[in-house]
């Protein structure tokens, strides 16, 4: 789909996000090769989904909808592991600034006037 709407202030928020995770992940990855180690970070991901999100496509939409759930079931999990062994407050707090900001992000994404500008024809509301 073409570019034929002005990007939202909160969807160029939410790909600049991704684009800053694409770039810390690619840093991570490039680390532990230079360390000897092979690792891979979805993130990575990150650039596609900043250039799909402004150009308003679903499939890199859908893409990073997935890496946000993936998200919000992940880091409550990490919470519980974590605060099992006492770890200190700032892991907490982290966590829990983790968790909001994908929220926001799962919010931005499916907000119906955000969600609808990746869509030819307005979709109509779901039920919750």
């Amino acid at each position: 789909m073409t570019n034929r709407h002005p990007i939202p202030t909160a969807l160029s928020a939410a790909s600049c996000i991704f684009l800053v995770l694409a770039v810390l992940a690619v840093v991570q990855v490039v680390d532990c090769f230079s360390r000897g180690s092979l690792n891979f970070q979805f993130y990575v991901l990150g650039f596609g989904i900043y250039f799909g999100l402004r150009r308003f496509s679903t499939g890199w939409r859908t893409c990073a909808l997935v890496l946000i759930w993936i998200q919000l079931i992940v880091i409550p999990v990490i919470f519980v592991f974590g605060a099992s062994a006492r770890v200190p407050a700032f892991y907490a707090a982290g966590c829990l600034a983790w968790y909001l900001l994908q929220l926001w992000l799962y919010r931005v994404l499916t907000r119906p006037d955000i969600r609808n500008l990746f869509y030819d024809q307005p979709q109509p509301p779901t039920a919750c």
